[in-house]
């Protein structure tokens, strides 16, 4: 069996994107099988490029418009064809009508159009019609959360729980963390954030937190791809030489951060967006037993998990460092979880 994955081809200089994470994850499960991967871009990729990365892996870098008879062609060529994200299929829309739906796997990752309609895009009026037209046709979706899924199934009734799938993003580092001996009063409280400057992520809230609770016994870690971005952020409220660790790392070099930090900001907002999200930050903090700082605690189905959470209003209240058992928990109950999903099973049998 072939299987074509409508995405960027996971590597080095891409590593850090969440979604291409999931994107590793899932080439992982489906290693033993034929795999093409098929980037679309409607400005780039006028000359075209098809690579082999090894014998079982071919990836396609091509032109909307200019490719667009090879296109065709390199989607009737493959058996099943995962497209990661909505958004994937927006570079083929003249193509839509002519495909085979019942090849088609959609790995939903979140509610695209709700996001952009968040962000106040007007693209979310295309990818409103794009999704509509597409879960007429799927017969198989996979979802990060069981709320994306009731989500899902609410928006469009006509389908059912057998034409999902609910797989959890699980970090591709090691998480064997054993919880230290009970802390004292005279340890540093270590805060955590891992990730960039996004809108969503509420930047500016969290840096006000951080700057009303500037305090000799906590220390703050930020983990970034745009340290310049938050040197900046940082100087406006003169927390530049306030005990601030700014640094880029890759995947692997995290667990080193998280073992030792008890709490990390994840400042969401009370939204559809995040109601079903599963972020992969999130994980990563339960994993090590570290204790969300949340603007709303309803994310994906951790408030129903029965995590440990403390929301950004009463973080000044904290006086001693903590890790939580009860979320590493929640972390290792996921995993085992996942090692009895079959995902390539509702991939390449339905």
């Amino acid at each position: 069996m072939k299987i074509l994955f409508i995405a960027p081809y996971p590597n080095e200089e891409n590593s850090k994107d969440g979604m291409v994470q999931r994107v590793k994850h899932v080439d992982n499960i489906f290693s033993k099988y034929e795999r093409g991967y098929l980037d679309v871009q409607h400005r780039k990729n006028f000359k075209g490029k098809t690579q082999i990365v090894d014998h079982l892996v071919k990836t396609y870098q091509l032109n909307s418009v200019v490719h667009m008879p090879a296109i065709h062609k390199i989607l009737n060529t493959y058996d099943k064809i995962y497209v990661h994200s909505i958004a994937g299929l927006f570079y083929l829309l003249w193509i839509l009508p002519f495909i085979d739906f019942k090849k088609i796997i959609l790995d939903a990752h979140g509610i695209f159009p709700e996001e952009l309609k968040f962000a106040r895009s007007k693209k979310f009026i295309v990818f409103a019609l794009i999704e509509k037209y597409v879960f007429s046709k799927l017969t198989r979706i996979i979802c990060v959360t069981n709320a994306m899924r009731n989500h899902f199934i609410k928006k469009y009734p006509h389908t059912n729980s057998d034409n999902y799938f609910v797989y959890n993003i699980l970090p591709s580092f090691n998480t064997e963390y054993i919880s230290p001996e009970p802390l004292n009063s005279t340890d540093k409280i270590n805060v955590i954030y891992s990730g960039n400057l996004q809108a969503w992520q509420n930047i500016n809230l969290m840096l006000k937190v951080i700057s009303s609770n500037d305090k000799p016994h906590i220390k703050y870690t930020i983990l970034t791809g745009d340290v310049d971005g938050f040197k900046k952020e940082l100087s406006r409220i003169n927390l530049l030489h306030a005990e601030v660790l700014l640094a880029s790392v890759k995947p692997q070099e995290l667990p080193e951060y998280y073992s030792q930090a008890h709490y990390g900001f994840i400042l969401r907002d009370d939204i559809d967006v995040n109601r079903v999200a599963n972020p992969t930050k999130l994980i990563e903090y339960l994993s090590f037993g570290i204790i969300p700082i949340v603007k709303t605690p309803n994310i994906g189905d951790f408030m129903e998990l029965g995590y440990e959470y403390i929301s950004y209003l009463d973080f000044s209240e904290i006086s001693q460092p903590k890790k939580s058992l009860n979320n590493q928990n929640i972390y290792k109950n996921l995993v085992k979880k996942m090692k009895n999903a079959n995902l390539e099973g509702f991939v390449t049998n339905g």
